[in-house]
């Protein structure tokens, strides 16, 4: 017996209702796609996420780290969204037409599961997949949420540093000229991290540039007293 067809369906045009199946599947993987296009409007980032930055330079390689995380759990995503798809299209096959297009003409990544659930609930399966897209969607916002939380905190060190050097003044200069800049560099320093001419009279870009990168390569030791991390 034909099971009666949602009011919603019912709504849409008839042109549309007969779609054609081969047609039909790569609209519905292209469509999940371009609905995540957006992460904040499917899975927003955690509020209050708490991470450990590693102590010196290796919090830079903990924050690389952090990006292949993403990356790996951005690839775990588009599998579950690809079987997303299909299974999009296995309930096109088995509900009333119109089904797909309920979906592929959902405003957002959270409208189309909401559809999506709606199908599974008609054709008596159960939200587990659902639930693995929402999961995966999940963790990137998590990974993302920490890798921020990472950067902030090596701005953080870099701009503590500036302050105990030079209370952040880019045209700061020792009393006796040899240390110079927001960070204080030795003309040594300066020169072996690429600097060119006077630090102090560097633009405050190009000293944050190469503080970091004399950060990464050495870790708070070229600022014995204002580099180490406070407590």
């Amino acid at each position: 017996m034909r099971r009666a067809r949602p009011a919603a369906r019912s709504s849409l045009p008839a042109q549309r209702r007969r779609a054609p199946l081969g047609a039909g599947r790569a609209l519905a993987a292209a469509a999940i796609v371009a609905l995540a296009a957006a992460p904040a409007a499917s899975a927003p980032g955690p509020a209050g996420v708490e991470v450990t930055p590693a102590p010196g330079a290796a919090l830079h390689d903990q924050i690389l780290a952090k990006g292949r995380e993403i990356r790996q759990a951005q690839a775990d995503r588009r599998r579950v969204r690809a079987r997303l798809a299909d299974r999009i299209v296995d309930l096109y096959r088995t509900d009333p037409p119109g089904a797909l297009e309920l979906v592929l003409t959902s405003e957002s990544l959270s409208g189309a599961m909401e559809t999506y659930r709606l199908l599974e609930r008609i054709s008596g399966h159960d939200a587990g997949l659902a639930a693995a897209v929402d999961g995966a969607a999940a963790q990137v916002a998590r990974l993302r949420a920490e890798r921020v939380a990472l950067k902030q905190a090596w701005r953080d060190r870099l701009a503590a540093i500036a302050h105990c050097e030079s209370r952040g003044r880019p045209d700061a200069i020792s009393p006796g000229g040899a240390y110079r800049g927001k960070y204080q560099f030795d003309m040594t320093t300066w020169r072996a991290v690429g600097g060119r001419g006077d630090p102090a009279a560097a633009p405050e870009a190009v000293q944050d540039r190469l503080a970091a990168k004399l950060y990464r390569q050495r870790g708070p030791q070229p600022w014995p007293v204002c580099g180490p991390p406070a407590g």
